[in-house]
């Protein structure tokens, strides 16, 4: 038994004897939106260790919920089946937002993860639509198929839509704080193809009223 394990015969202190040092779910969350290298997970967790963050990896190797490949480290099927417990613990910390402190680490890649959260299932009946999006630089592509959704890194080859924007401009856009066509007229976003295809995002992730 670990030293810091809980030592109690219960699936939520097992899970959490797994999962819940410190830095762990962080770690999760980046490999969640798809392969990394240790450099680029460092990177992204500003204040950790060297020695700590590859104590945390092994941890995840060690207990089937990451491995190492030549593409760095990535998920297993283990740890994938935590997509929807972290999407879940997004929804439950949005309601916190006003604690971030005023300057802020954050990354346009942790907003395609809160997207994949927002999403609205009930409302996909019969939705097949994938829509390009690039969001302060960052680029990646939503796949909205049988009442899924999931946000891929990179473009898309087939999409429907294209836009370029920001996340501040998105929200703003699904809250009605701004109009698409204002947005697209002022230049905050630039839209390639369907407008109905993107319109889709505003129906089917709480981005915003209905």
């Amino acid at each position: 038994m670990s030293k810091r394990s809980y030592g109690q015969d219960c699936a939520l202190a097992l899970g959490l004897d797994v999962i819940g040092e410190r830095w762990t779910l962080l770690i999760i969350r980046g490999l969640l939106i798809g392969p990394k290298r240790y450099s680029e997970l460092q990177d992204q967790l500003s204040g950790i260790g060297t020695n700590l963050l590859a104590t945390r990896l092994r941890e995840l190797v060690e207990h089937g919920v990451a491995q190492k490949t030549d593409a760095g480290y990535e998920l297993t099927e283990r740890g994938e089946a935590l997509r929807p417990i972290v999407h879940a613990l997004i929804r439950w910390g949005h309601q916190f937002r006003h604690l971030a402190p005023d300057v802020a680490l954050g990354r346009p890649e942790w907003d395609m993860l809160a997207l994949e959260a927002a999403f609205r299932p009930e409302r996909a009946e019969g939705v097949e639509t994938t829509i390009d999006l690039t969001l302060s630089g960052y680029r990646f592509h939503v796949v909205i198929c049988d009442c899924t959704a999931r946000c891929i890194q990179g473009a898309s080859e087939d999409a429907d839509a294209t836009a370029t924007t920001t996340t501040r401009t998105l929200m703003a856009i699904g809250d009605g704080r701004q109009s698409l066509g204002d947005a697209i007229k002022t230049g905050v976003l630039d839209l390639q193809g369907s407008r109905r295809a993107f319109r889709q995002l505003f129906r089917l992730f709480e981005l915003g009223p209905n």
